[in-house]
């Protein structure tokens, strides 16, 4: 019984012990993941596609409810300011930010 004891003792110590990257050089491989993700935000031609989409579903059900007769009420247009108008996304991908 004893011997079993030692045996889970000795693993379960063994097996807390993880061999772990130094962080700053996980730290180096995170800016980089970053700096590839933005890079790709900003070139890809699927993202340029899913704007353009979603700019042409909206004016498609604006320009249809201009033209829903009996609607009496003044219609808005409400957006939320993200990448989707407003370029903000070269900071991150410029090196040492």
């Amino acid at each position: 019984m004893k011997k079993i004891a030692c045996l889970l003792l000795a693993f379960a110590v063994l097996s807390s012990c993880s061999v772990t990257k130094p962080r700053q050089e996980a730290f180096k491989e995170d800016q980089k993941s970053l700096v590839v993700s933005v890079l790709w935000f900003q070139k890809s031609a699927e993202m340029k596609a899913l704007f353009l989409q979603g700019y042409n579903t909206a004016s498609r059900i604006l320009e249809e409810k201009i033209r829903t007769p009996g609607e009496s009420r003044p219609r808005a247009v409400i957006m939320d300011l993200d990448e989707t108008v407003r370029d903000r996304l070269y900071y991150p991908s410029e090196p040492n930010v």
